[in-house]
């Protein structure tokens, strides 16, 4: 969970610090996620789910494996994406063995 969020921070940070120039995390120009979009999204959807609601697909991030215990705990998969505007605001997600974790916007009107 710290790697996550650490993860997350540093994602954000990147975002932010890219300031919209087309290339790296950033669409080209257009409106790929709206607040509108973002707010309809729900813990525990899938990323099937989440991208129907978007429209298209996000930008994999990070990829994370916890081996599981037999028995025990099955694996745990985290992933998070990101879907950015050409102004750059727009939102993470991630997922753990596909249902939504955590999300977060920046900058969403």
């Amino acid at each position: 969970l710290i790697l996550i969020t650490l993860v997350a921070l540093v994602v954000g940070l990147m975002v932010a610090c890219e300031g919209g120039s087309g290339s790296g995390l950033f669409s080209t120009g257009e409106q790929v996620v709206t607040l509108d979009n973002y707010l309809q999204i729900r813990n525990d959807m899938s990323y099937s789910q989440v991208v129907r609601i978007i429209g298209t697909h996000g930008v994999e991030n990070s990829r994370n494996r916890i081996e599981g215990i037999p028995g025990v705990m099955d694996p745990i998969v985290s992933i998070m994406y990101t879907w950015t505007n050409g102004n750059g605001s727009g939102m993470n997600a991630i997922f753990q063995n596909d249902k939504l974790f955590q999300k977060s916007q920046f900058g969403l009107k």
